[in-house]
Formats: structure tokens, sequence, C-alpha cells
């Protein structure tokens, strides 16, 4: 049974306000919303999924007057939340944070033809994208992509491991990318989450190495316990000037990146979705928000919703390719 946590974001007029625990289709006509808005993270609390819904579902809030519900549930890569809102379909009352994995890897790993935003979801913007980071344990006293390599190449076949936060995100797959380019087999041990994945790797036992995104990461950056060797994008990132990135550290040309956005169910009101798009576009666009947002690692975006519907479908073409090399699932 998936863990499921629930928090509300409140404006102050909010409690005053009734409840509607159903949809019903004379509502669409009515001023959006008129109550409650449930934003479901298929990611546990705490990691970057969970920070970004907070962000924008705590500046929607304030500017709606209606408390808008932050949900996580989780469980299998991100399926189990996203499903739970592409079956709520019509209903706009019930918004999932979109990711990588859900919407352009695992609808070619797993054949998740509903996980696609013609027929199963409505596209409302693309949120953010972020760098991910490349970490190896304090305790490993390694300082280069170099050093790493050369270490892992040394050691006996199957020894060490990477984590991840589960089969088929992106972070595992921008790992197994590096690794392939690299010419390295290691052992995939994914976990519920990226705190889990990478309190395991700050253990410095068989885990070694993890791929994670800067506002997961930052906690255990910041205490020490692991190391960052090198960004996964083309260029430097602000929080770490001084990081190199895996090009720079003779990866030729890897860059690498992760995106989440906002989906609706299928079939809302077009003018629904409309009004979520700009909504969401005025938040993104508030400076305060946007500072937040940059803070914590992410890059804001925005986009109107066929845009984000035609990047997405680039993004699985992309996955399907790399997919092709690379056994997500064993590597």
């Amino acid at each position: 049974m998936p863990y499921v946590r629930r928090d509300v974001l409140r404006f102050s007029l909010a409690a005053l306000l009734p409840s509607v625990t159903a949809f019903s289709p004379s509502l669409a006509a009515e001023t959006y919303p008129v109550r409650p808005v449930t934003l479901v993270v298929p990611y546990a609390p705490g990691g970057a999924a969970d920070l970004l819904a907070r962000a924008v579902g705590k500046a929607l809030a304030e500017r709606w007057g209606k408390a808008v519900v932050i949900e996580n549930k989780l469980g299998a890569s991100g399926q189990i939340g996203t499903e739970y809102v592409g079956q709520a379909k019509g209903d706009p009352y019930k918004l999932v944070l979109g990711t990588q994995a859900a919407f352009a890897v695992l609808p070619t790993l797993n054949k998740r033809e509903d996980f696609n935003l013609d027929t199963g979801f409505t596209p409302i913007t693309q949120l953010i994208r972020m760098p991910s980071v490349l970490l190896v344990p304090k305790s490993l006293n390694i300082d280069s992509v170099k050093d790493l390599v050369a270490y892992l190449r040394a050691a006996p076949p199957g020894k060490y491991a990477y984590s991840s936060n589960g089969v088929g995100t992106s972070q595992q797959l921008i790992a197994a990318a590096f690794f392939d380019q690299v010419g390295l087999q290691l052992t995939h041990v994914p976990y519920a989450g990226s705190t889990q994945a990478l309190t395991a790797l700050a253990s410095g036992d068989q885990i070694v190495v993890s791929v994670d995104n800067i506002p997961s990461a930052r906690a255990f950056i910041q205490s020490g316990k692991v190391k960052v060797l090198a960004v996964t994008t083309a260029a430097r990132v602000d929080q770490y000037p001084d990081v190199p990135t895996l090009a720079e550290s003779g990866v030729k040309g890897f860059d690498q990146s992760t995106w989440m956005g906002l989906m609706a169910p299928a079939n809302i009101p077009a003018e629904t979705q409309h009004f979520l798009n700009q909504e969401v576009l005025a938040v993104l666009g508030e400076s305060e928000v946007r500072g937040a947002l940059q803070k914590l690692g992410f890059i804001p975006v925005g986009n109107s919703p066929e845009q984000f519907r035609e990047f997405v479908r680039s993004e699985r073409s992309a996955f399907k390719t790399l997919l092709a090399k690379i056994d997500a699932g064993q590597r």
C-alpha cells in the first residue's frame, strides 16, 4: 500500500469555505477554483518534486484564496501517484506534478500508453528543468571523475553499485548514460526516494556513486557526507561554480538535465486548462517565487500547453533511443 502524506497550504480565508469531495461537471461553468485543489506529488516528502510542488502550491493558494493540498502519493518510480490523477478524468481539482520519468521514460520502459499528453492527461506547463550532480561518499577520498573511473575499473566486477531514487527515473538513466559512455558496468540499487538513495551512498559501503538533482542532494552535500565531482549539464551551475561539468571532466559531449511540469487529468474544460496555464506562468514570473526556485537549484521555464506537449513528445523519442542502448532495469 503506497505511503500517503497530506499537508494543506492554506490561504487565510480557506478554512471558511465549504469542502466538496467529488467533482461535478456543473462546477466547470463556475469560476475556477471554487474549492480546494489537490496537487499530487508522486514522490516522497523532502525531495525535489515535493519542494517544487510546495513552492508553486503556496503561491497559487495565495493568488486564489483557496487551499492547495499537497498529497505525496509515492511508489513504482512515480507511477502510483501519476496513475491516481490520470484516473480522475475531467476533474480539474486533481493535478499532478508530472516528471520526466513518468512521461518520457516509463511509457517506453513499461509500455505505459496511458501516460501521455494526448489522451491520458492534459498538459498545463513545464515548470522547471534542473541539473543533476555526480556524487560519491566523502569517505571514498576521490576528488575527480578521472580518479573515480580509474578506481572503479580497478575493482573486481560486481564489487560496487550505484543508487538512485527508482528504476527508470531520470537520475538512474543519467547515471547509466554516464557509465555507458565511460565503459563501466555497475549494479543498480533503486530506492523509494532520493533521501534513502543518498543515505545509502553516504554510508560508503557497497554503493559508491549516485546521480541526483541539486535540490534533493543539497542537504547531503552541506553535511559533508557526500562530495560533488561534476554536474551533468553542458554549463556549470551557480550553486557550485567551482565544480566542473562531466564534459569538462573528460566525458565528451555529456549534457543531461531533468524536468518537471504540471498536468491535469484528460478532458478538463479548455477554459480551465488556459486559466491554470496563465496562473502558473504568472507565479513563475513573480520575482520572489522565481528567486526561491533558483535558490533551490531549479531553473524556471513556463510555456504554453502545446509547447509542453511537443517538448514531452521529443523527450520520449530521445529516451527511447537511450533505452535502446541501456538496460535501465539491470545496469
